[in-house]
């Protein structure tokens, strides 16, 4: 499996909080989704292994 570098995982987050923030009129619920999506993606523990 390939290692995700650490400004990938930052360009992933950002990605998806953008494309909830189309979905969800405050940034906060965009926020929360976004970080729901990536977990059960899987990518949340990486980004918390980077210090992100």
């Amino acid at each position: 499996m390939q290692q995700t570098t650490s400004l990938e995982a930052k360009l992933m987050l950002c990605s998806v909080v953008a494309q909830m923030q189309q979905s969800y009129p405050s940034d906060w619920e965009a926020l929360w989704h976004a970080e729901h999506c990536l977990r059960g993606m899987m990518i949340l523990p990486k980004l918390q292994d980077l210090g992100i």
